[in-house]
């Protein structure tokens, strides 16, 4: 029996104070109904580890997510900022890939007791919406209040309780996963992406000169209407070595793009960026 999936409408989440509304206006006015689509997202959750599937998961996390699920309550309403709701109309990353967008890809953990229960008051979320961080922390709490988690296996007590989940996009996510909510956002499209002008030159990692390997990291960052990084955003989606991923986030913090654009107006954007790192015989 296919789970009917409880539908959040968004809002769109307006600065606080009179700097903030300034430091977020958009240099010109236009009419957004002529720009906006409405996207439909299964948001779901999955193991964390490895998304290569190179190494074992273990059972533990499925089993905490399903636990989860059951516990799970849906805000009412979701908020996000103004790049959150922005994407290119050729933008076909939600059809390819389990990365949901929209500033909704989070990772979530905390800690299991020998006995199964929440060691510690620590729960690690990253998320952009408010909402949909306390709903998943408050299901967390609820699970543990009913003592319906399992003690973790050897492998889970080994990493010191550590259970590991990520949001995704359910469909296009490869199982096992549970599914949470369905949310419909208003996208605006853009008519021009952001574009790459110029960043410092990335050092090469001395660990990776000794080994000679090379090495893609991806980084995903808001781009803001001025063109320059919000720092506060950048995050390494994929690297296989630390010390290639800080240099390629130092990189990127001093970074210039052209930004997107609609109706001629500029506007911020959340950008997947690869950063390589070449050997040169």
């Amino acid at each position: 029996m296919q789970r009917l999936l409880p539908t959040v409408a968004l809002t769109l989440l307006l600065p606080a104070s009179a700097a903030a509304q300034a430091q977020h206006r958009v240099a010109c006015e236009f009419d957004t109904s002529a720009h906006v689509r409405w996207d439909s997202i299964d948001i779901g959750l999955a193991a964390g580890w490895d998304r290569t599937g190179k190494k074992k998961t273990p059972d533990d996390f499925l089993a905490a997510a399903q636990v989860i699920q059951a516990h799970f309550r849906p805000p009412e309403h979701l908020r996000l900022p103004l790049w959150a709701r922005v994407t290119e109309k050729s933008d076909t990353l939600p059809d390819e890939s389990e990365w949901i967008g929209h500033g909704l890809d989070t990772d979530v953990q905390f800690w299991l007791s020998d006995s199964g229960r929440l060691a510690n008051e620590r729960i690690e979320l990253d998320g952009t919406s408010p909402e949909l961080v306390m709903s998943l922390v408050a299901a967390i709490r609820r699970a543990d209040s009913a003592g319906e988690f399992l003690p973790p296996s050897p492998a889970v007590r080994h990493a010191q309780g550590a259970i590991q989940l990520r949001l995704v996009d359910v469909p296009h996510t490869i199982p096992p996963s549970v599914t949470l909510l369905r949310i419909r956002i208003p996208v605006l499209i853009i008519d021009s992406a952001a574009s790459f002008l110029w960043m410092p030159p990335v050092e090469y990692p001395q660990t990776g000169r000794r080994v000679q390997i090379g090495e893609r990291v991806l980084v995903q960052l808001v781009v803001g209407a001025n063109g320059r990084p919000d720092t506060t955003t950048i995050k390494v989606l994929y690297a296989s070595y630390k010390e290639f991923a800080v240099e390629a986030m130092r990189g990127v913090k001093e970074a210039h793009f052209r930004p997107a654009r609609v109706a001629g107006c500029p506007v911020p954007v959340v950008v997947r960026m690869p950063i390589d790192f070449l050997i040169r015989q």
